[in-house]
C-alpha cells in the first residue's frame, strides 16, 4: 500500500485543473507520479430552514496501475445522504442502498472482477468513507452524493455548517494489536475498535494542494424577511461573493480558500420559518404519514429566581486547544462562572491527559464572590498542552455532582472543548448510565475552526442541553449572552403532545424524550400518524418557568411528497444509535437501524451506498494500488515539528496527534518525503531546545540565527533577510544542548572544543533545509558564538515562509 506526499513537478501540475497552489484537498505520491483528488464542488440551495446539497469529488488517476482511493470525509452530521452516483466514461451509475455487510461483499466481488465501483459508508454521525475502486490510468470518476439537512435556528437566525476537513482526533486505549479495520493512520484500540477508519493521514505543511474547491449556497425566495438588506446580515466563515436578483441570493466561496475548516454561514431568516409549525408529508398509501413539529419557547417574563444548580464546568485544554481557542475557551468558561447566583454550586475540572480541580477542593463550592473570583483566578493560568481524556474527566464531574442526590437541584455538566476525541459511544455511555442520568442536562461549547459538531451535538441532544459552536473570537463575543441564557432556568419543562384527530405512534418519534424549551432557540420534533380527518394537529403542554401549566395548538400543513420522509429517517437512526451507545444496544437495535435506514432511503452506520458498473470490465486482473487521500492540517491549530523540519525535530506531538517517523525517507531527499504514520499520545513531549530554535526561525523566516553571550545573558538573535532582528533568552543548560547539537552534526564527539580557541565549519542537508553551521570559540573566557545560516533547497534561496 503506497501513502507518501511529494512536492509535485511541472508535469504533475499539468496534469491538475486548477492553477491555484493554495486551493485545498492534497496529492498523494505513487510510483508513478501524483494522484490529485481534482475537484470538489459543492452547492447549496437553502428553502426556509431546508438546505438540500449536492457534493460532487471528482478523482483521477495519472499513473499507469489501477487506483483504489479512499478518502474520509465529513458531511454535516444531521444530514440525511440520500443518495449516491457514479459518473463514468460518459454513463451515471445509480447506487444501492444496502446492509453495511452486503455492500461490501458487492463491492468487493464487483472490485476483483474488474468492475468499476463505489462504497459510501458512515463511520460517525459526520465521518464518512468513500472507496472508489478500479480508477483506470488516466481516467477520471466523479462521484456524486445529494442530502439535505435541517438548519438550525436562534433568534431570527439560521445557520448552515458545511464541514470541510475531518481533524485529527484523539484516541484512548490499548493498541488491540490485530491487522486495521480501516484504511486511515491512527491505531485501533480497546476503546475505539475502529479508530484507523475516522482518521485520515494528515497533508504535510508546504506541499501544494492541487484542487478546485466550489462551493455555493442559493437562498431561494421567501426564505429571507422582506423589506430587509439580507447581504448587510450575514456572515460567513470563507471569503466570499455575494450575488443578489429578485428571486434569489447567492453566496459564492472564493476559491482560494482552503479546505481546512469549516464552512459556516448565518443569514436572517422569514419569522414563519422560526415560528410554531406543524407540517406533515404523505409517503404512499397504507403507510403512516410523517410529520415535522416545530416548537419555540414561549415569551414570558417570570420574576422568581431560577432554581437551585450544581454545575460542574469541564475545561479542555489539551494541545489541539492551542493558541485562540484556549483563550476563548478560558473567557466563555469565566463569563459562565461569573454570572453565577449565590445560591448554586459549582465546580472546575481542567483535563488533558489528566484531570485537576481547584486546589485543595474535590467536592461542589458555592458560588460566592471569594469563590468564583478564585476560580477565574486558577482559570487564568490553565495553558494547553497533552492529549483528550475527555471520559476520565466525566468521571470526577459525575461524582461531584452524585454527593447530593436528595435535594431539587438542577445538576449540570458544561464541557467547553473542540471536541476531538474518538471516543464518542464511551461518553455517551458514561453519562446514560450515571444514577441520575434522567435528572442530567449536558451542555456542550465546540471552539474551533474544524469542530466535532456530531459528537457535541449528540451529547447536548441526549442530555436535556444546548450546543453551541465558535469558531472565531468575534464569534465567541456574539454567543456569549446566548451561552449565558442556556444555563437559566428552560423557558418550558415537561414537555407534552396531546394529538387530536391522528393516531400518534409514540414509539416512533423523535427525540423519545421531548426536550426543554430555552430561549430563542427552536425545537424540531419528528413522528409519524395515522390521520383520521384532514384536520389534524397536536396541542402542547408544558410548565413554564413559575411552575404554571402552558398549553398551544398547532395545526397540520402539508409540505412536499417526500421531503420529511429522510429527515425523520436520519433523526430516527440517530437516536437509536444513541440509545445504544448510552445505554447498549443488541441485536434487535441494530435490526431496527437498519430496516429504519432502508425505509426511508438514509444511510447509517450499519447500511452502505453501493455503485457498480456491470457494462465493462476495465481491471481484468483486479489487482489495484491501494491510495488513501491526506486531508489539510485544521486552520487555527499549532502547525506539528513535522513539517520540513520533521527530520530534524523527532516525533512532534499537537495535541493527540504526532506524526512518527516509521515512514522511510532521507534526509538528503527534499523532494520526496514519505507520509508517517501518526501516533496518538496522552503526554505532549517538551520539544529540545534545538527543535525550538529551527522551529522559530522558520516561524520568524530569519536566514541567519545566532547564538552568542549578550549583556551577561546568553541569547538566540534571529535575522531575516530584511535586516529584522528578534532576540530571545537561552538558559546556559538550553545553550550547551544546542551547542552540543550543533557539533555532532559537524561530526565532532570531543567537547572539549567549546574551551578552546578555534573554529568550526560545516554544511548539513536537514529535510528541506541546507543549514551552514559556523561555531567560533574565542579567547580568553572561552566565549562561544554559533551562528546558523538557513537555505531552502527546495527554493534555492534563503528560508521563505514555510
Amino acid at each position: 500500500m503506497i501513502r507518501s506526499v511529494k512536492q509535485m513537478n511541472a508535469v504533475d501540475w499539468s496534469k491538475s485543473t486548477n492553477s491555484n497552489e493554495n486551493a485545498g484537498f492534497g496529492a498523494l505520491q505513487t510510483d508513478a507520479g501524483c494522484l490529485p483528488l481534482a475537484a470538489m464542488c459543492v452547492k447549496a440551495q437553502a428553502t426556509g430552514l431546508l438546505a438540500e446539497i449536492v457534493v460532487r469529488q471528482e478523482f483521477y488517476n495519472p499513473t499507469d496501475d489501477s487506483l483504489e482511493a479512499t478518502y474520509i470525509f465529513p458531511l454535516p452530521p444531521r444530514a440525511a445522504v440520500t443518495q449516491l452516483k457514479m459518473h463514468v466514461a460518459g454513463k451515471t451509475i445509480e447506487s444501492q442502498l444496502k446492509e453495511r455487510s452486503e455492500a461490501r461483499q458487492a463491492y468487493r466481488e464487483a472490485v476483483r472482477r474488474g468492475n468499476q465501483a463505489a462504497l459510501l459508508e458512515e463511520d460517525r454521525s459526520d465521518v464518512f468513507t468513500l472507496q472508489v475502486g478500479n480508477l483506470p490510468t488516466h481516467e477520471r470518476i466523479e462521484v456524486e452524493l445529494r442530502l439535505s439537512v435541517l438548519l438550525d435556528a436562534s433568534a431570527g437566525t439560521a445557520e448552515l455548517r458545511f464541514p470541510l476537513v475531518v481533524a485529527p482526533r484523539y484516541v484512548s486505549g490499548l493498541p488491540l494489536r490485530l491487522p486495521p479495520v480501516g484504511q486511515g493512520v491512527a491505531e485501533d484500540t480497546v476503546n475505539v475498535p475502529d479508530a484507523s477508519r475516522i482518521t485520515p493521514p494528515v497533508l504535510l505543511p508546504g506541499f501544494p494542494n492541487p484542487v478546485r474547491l466550489s462551493l455555493a449556497v442559493e437562498l431561494t425566495k421567501g426564505t429571507l424577511p422582506p423589506g430587509v438588506d439580507a447581504a448587510s446580515q450575514m456572515s460567513c466563515s470563507l471569503e466570499n461573493t455575494v450575488i443578489q436578483d429578485h428571486e434569489t441570493l447567492r453566496i459564492e466561496v472564493s476559491p482560494r480558500e482552503s479546505v481546512n475548516r469549516d464552512f459556516v454561514l448565518r443569514f436572517p431568516v422569514a419569522s414563519e420559518h422560526v415560528s410554531t409549525a406543524l407540517r406533515t408529508s404523505s409517503v404512499g398509501p397504507d403507510r403512516p404519514d410523517v410529520f415535522s413539529l416545530t416548537l419555540m419557547p414561549p415569551k414570558l417574563s417570570p420574576t422568581e429566581l431560577p432554581i437551585a444548580r450544581d454545575i460542574v464546568f469541564l475545561l479542555d485544554h489539551s494541545g489541539s486547544m492551542h493558541g485562540w481557542k484556549i483563550v476563548a475557551a478560558r473567557r466563555a468558561l469565566g463569563r459562565m462562572i461569573d454570572t453565577l447566583h449565590d445560591h448554586d454550586h459549582f465546580g472546575v475540572i481542567a483535563f488533558n491527559h489528566e484531570t485537576n480541580s481547584l486546589p485543595g477542593e474535590c467536592s461542589l463550592l458555592k458560588a460566592s464572590n471569594a469563590n468564583r473570583w478564585r476560580a477565574l483566578q486558577w482559570i487564568s493560568q490553565v495553558s494547553s498542552s497533552g492529549g483528550t481524556e475527555l471520559r476520565r474527566a466525566l468521571e470526577d464531574a459525575l461524582q461531584q455532582l452524585s454527593s447530593d442526590t436528595q435535594s431539587r437541584r438542577e445538576k449540570i455538566v458544561v464541557i467547553v472543548t473542540d471536541g476531538q476525541i474518538a471516543g464518542e459511544d464511551e461518553v455517551l455511555r458514561l453519562l446514560g448510565t450515571s444514577s441520575f442520568a434522567k435528572e442530567l442536562r449536558a451542555f456542550t461549547i465546540g471552539i474551533d475552526q474544524a469542530v466535532n459538531e456530531g459528537f457535541l451535538r449528540r451529547v447536548a441532544d441526549h442530555f436535556q442541553g444546548q450546543c453551541h459552536l465558535v469558531e472565531s473570537e468575534q464569534r465567541l463575543d456574539e454567543s456569549l449572552e446566548s451561552i449565558k441564557q442556556s444555563l437559566d432556568l428552560p423557558m418550558l419543562t415537561q414537555v407534552q403532545l396531546e394529538p387530536i384527530n391522528c393516531d400518534w405512534e409514540l414509539s416512533r418519534t423523535i427525540p423519545s424524550r421531548l426536550p426543554d424549551l430555552y430561549p430563542g432557540r427552536s425545537v424540531l420534533i419528528f413522528g409519524r400518524c395515522h390521520k383520521s380527518r384532514d384536520e389534524f394537529g397536536f396541542r402542547v403542554h408544558g410548565l413554564d418557568r413559575s411552575g404554571k401549566a402552558w398549553a398551544s395548538e398547532a395545526i397540520g400543513q402539508p409540505t412536499s411528497l417526500g421531503k420529511l420522509l429522510p429527515q425523520w429517517g436520519r433523526a430516527m437512526i440517530r437516536e437509536l444509535e444513541d440509545r445504544g451507545a448510552a445505554h447498549g444496544g443488541d441485536d434487535g437495535l441494530r435490526k431496527e437501524i437498519v430496516d429504519v435506514s432502508l425505509e426511508s432511503g438514509v444511510i447509517s452506520r450499519f447500511t452502505a451506498f453501493v455503485a457498480i458498473d456491470p457494462s465493462r470490465i476495465v481491471n481484468p486482473e483486479g489487482q489495484n494500488t491501494e491510495v488513501t487521500q491526506p486531508v489539510e492540517f485544521p486552520a487555527g491549530w499549532e502547525v506539528p515539528a513535522y513539517s520540513s523540519l520533521s527530520s530534524v525535530t523527532g516525533p512532534p506531538i499537537l495535541a493527540a496527534c504526532s506524526m512518527s517517523q516509521t515512514a522511510d525517507y532521507s534526509l538528503r531527499s527534499p523532494r520526496r518525503l514519505k507520509l508517517g504514520f501518526p501516533k496518538w499520545h496522552r503526554v505532549v513531549e517538551q520539544q529540545k531546545p534545538w527543535q525550538k530554535v529551527l522551529l522559530d526561525a522558520v516561524d520568524l523566516e530569519a536566514q541567519d540565527v545566532r547564538v552568542r553571550p549578550i549583556s551577561g545573558q546568553h541569547q538566540v538573535v534571529y535575522v531575516t533577510k530584511s535586516k529584522r532582528v528578534t532576540r530571545k533568552a537561552l538558559s546556559d543548560s538550553d545553550r550547551r544542548e544546542l551547542l552540543e547539537w550543533a557539533l555532532s552534526f559537524c561530526g565532532i564527539s570531543d567537547y572539549g572544543v567549546l574551551t578552546t580557541e578555534r573554529s568550526v565549519r560545516t554544511t548539513q542537508d536537514v529535510g528541506r533545509f541546507r543549514i551552514e553551521f559556523n561555531l567560533k570559540v574565542y579567547p580568553p573566557a572561552s566565549r562561544q558564538v554559533l551562528r546558523l545560516t538557513i537555505i531552502d533547497i527546495n527554493q534555492s534561496q534563503k528560508l521563505p515562509n514555510s
